[in-house]
């Protein structure tokens, strides 16, 4: 099997380029309790990446969509080490 070229590596990576600028895009289209909900059903979330992603009232959002059901459980944060105590949102589905 041959080394890719520089075109084909390059090609890839616009893709993949595309393929973020299209989730980028989707995201913003969503309202933050739709992008809470997709990030969490990929992942448990520290409630500081909810902050990054600029959702001050982000555990507002998260207990609306306890309130709509969703089984969403808050633990201390294992993700990183933090100088406070920090939580994680995990959805069991």
């Amino acid at each position: 099997m041959s080394e890719p070229t520089d075109a084909e590596i390059a090609e890839q990576g616009d893709l993949l380029l595309d393929a973020q600028i299209d989730d980028y895009l989707e995201d913003r289209r969503m309202n933050q309790k739709q992008r809470i909900l997709k990030a969490l059903r990929r992942d448990p979330v520290c409630g500081t990446t909810f902050l990054d992603w600029r959702m001050p009232r982000y555990a507002a959002r998260v207990n609306e969509l306890r309130n709509e059901g969703h089984q969403i459980t808050t633990t201390r944060c294992t993700l990183h080490s933090h100088a406070s105590s920090q939580v994680m949102y995990q959805l069991h589905e």
